[in-house]
């Protein structure tokens, strides 16, 4: 009885149903390669090539292998348990445990939020419920498969950390986040920055000294037996991969480009490739990364005067956003982690509540209309039900992005500021 009574009173028992609810809208999309592409032509064979030649030789055996190791050693565990095809198609099995662990990453984050963000109020559990609602992580993680919530999961525990002015765990789980996919590199300015002003020098070298141990400790295997410049390409070959204006992404090269307007959101043809010369002899490659330079400063002068306030989650979706709507080649999956950095946001300023409901909105769209098959969520048809928006999706986003920058310039008073 004395047991019933203390579970009863627990404060972790409404995270239970929170993530049976989260597990069951995720279930039915386990079966199903929403994006075939990306299974049928990349993790598949990637695995096949894993299964052949082994993991650690994987970049030199296997061509188009540019996924840093953790992936490949999910790839490598779930391809040891089922075959990655079935005759001429996809096996099954090796569909869903792939998916498993992007689901699994999405359901820790949710317990984690759940853990801590304050007890004593409702925030605690809505957030967690609202992620676990949410059709476009959804649709990344159980739909098509992709690990953006994997990474996206490092990156919180990082910023948690960070939060926690725990700065060797901030650092070990940000290293762990770049040996998952190289966009954690978008986190390094406010990692560094906020590290050297709450830590110190020394202690950010110590910091920084660690993770770098640790990422050749867990990448030397694969440098040795797939040699450097092959074991380096999820690094070095990151960029111009698919040297167009956008890869799908609803951003501001999207908007700037009329032609993409009236074509079908899920395939742009004909998108014009960012060596073209746009302004001042500048190619838009170069532009982009230019107004990415320059946010990220103006994001890096306000952190560094208010570094020791709690708004690192703040300064991160900020990052984030920015990154995926100012460069070219960007992928629309790359919105994932913005969309959930902004939602944790609205614990530590109020004022994120209309930027995180709306990004979730324009996350979904971005991510359900580009597979053919269409997403189901709660017994809605999202690619229907949306319609053709695009241009007002990608018109969203930038207003969501300078809405988001008037409220760093412009800071919350202590009242709106929560831990």
């Amino acid at each position: 009885m004395n047991r019933l009574q203390n579970l009863a009173r627990s404060p972790y028992l409404l995270l239970i149903p929170i993530l049976l609810l989260a597990w069951l809208l995720r279930l039915p999309d386990m079966t199903t390669a929403g994006h075939v592409d990306d299974m049928l032509y990349f993790n598949a064979p990637w695995a096949r090539g894993i299964q052949r030649h082994g993991l650690f030789s994987v970049y030199a055996t296997t061509p188009g292998v540019d996924y840093p190791p953790i992936f490949l050693t999910i790839l490598w565990l779930t391809s040891s348990l089922a075959a990655p095809f079935r005759g001429a198609g996809l096996s099954l099995q090796f569909t869903v445990l792939t998916k498993f662990f992007s689901v699994a990453a999405e359901l820790l984050l949710i317990a984690l939020l759940y853990a801590k963000l304050p007890p004593s109020r409702n925030i605690r559990w809505l957030l967690p419920l609202l992620f676990a609602l949410s059709p476009g992580l959804i649709a990344v993680s159980a739909f098509w498969g992709q690990t953006d919530s994997i990474l996206t999961l490092l990156l919180v525990l990082s910023i948690f950390a960070l939060n926690r002015r725990q700065s060797r765990r901030a650092w070990l789980w940000f290293a762990l986040a770049l040996l998952m996919k190289f966009q954690a590199i978008v986190l390094l300015p406010m990692l560094g920055l906020l590290s050297l002003r709450r830590f110190g020098l020394w202690r950010t070298l110590q910091s920084i000294a660690l993770a770098f141990a640790l990422l050749v400790l867990l990448y030397l295997p694969f440098i040795l037996t797939s040699g450097y410049d092959p074991a380096m390409r999820p690094y070095g070959g990151a960029v111009d991969l698919y040297p167009f204006v956008t890869a799908n992404a609803h951003n501001l090269w999207y908007i700037a480009y009329p032609q993409l307007w009236s074509q079908p959101a899920h395939q742009l043809n004909d998108v014009p490739l960012d060596t073209l010369i746009t302004i001042f002899d500048m190619t838009a490659s170069r532009v982009g990364f230019l107004l990415l330079f320059l946010t990220v400063a103006i994001i890096a002068v306000r952190l560094w005067r208010d570094a020791h306030q709690p708004l690192e989650f703040v300064w991160a979706a900020a990052l984030y956003l920015a990154f995926f709507l100012l460069p070219t080649q960007i992928h629309e999956r790359y919105i994932y982690p913005a969309a959930v950095l902004a939602l944790i946001a609205v614990a530590q300023d109020r004022r994120f509540w209309p930027i995180a409901a709306g990004l979730a909105v324009t996350c979904a769209y971005n991510i359900v209309v580009v597979p053919r098959l269409h997403f189901v969520w709660l017994g809605l048809d999202l690619p229907a039900f949306f319609g053709n928006i695009a241009l007002w999706v990608a018109l969203a986003n930038l207003i969501l992005f300078f809405w988001l920058l008037a409220l760093l310039i412009r800071p919350a008073l202590h009242s709106h500021r929560r831990r």
